[in-house]
């Protein structure tokens, strides 16, 4: 199986997904979402009100630990 157009040099020999558990703390929680473009684009204080809000929902809802379900995907091509 080729990926990509007629032209493509490139064979796919292998793709696998590893899944895996991503835990965070509530201060975790925080420097993770502080770095989201969609939370840099706000005023300082319009940031730290969200990030503070984030922070309770992960301390009240969560026990203050949140697991995120991740895939990391692997793509092995071969040079034809």
């Amino acid at each position: 199986m080729s990926k990509g157009g007629a032209e493509s040099r490139f064979e796919l020999v292998i793709y696998a997904e590893s899944h895996w558990p991503f835990h965070l703390s509530s201060e975790g929680v925080r420097k993770l979402y502080g770095t989201f473009s969609n939370l840099s684009r706000l005023s300082a204080v319009k940031k730290e009100a969200t990030l503070d809000k984030l922070v309770h929902i992960a301390e009240t809802q969560f026990s203050g630990r949140v697991t995120r379900n991740m895939t990391t995907p692997l793509y092995l091509f071969r040079r034809s």
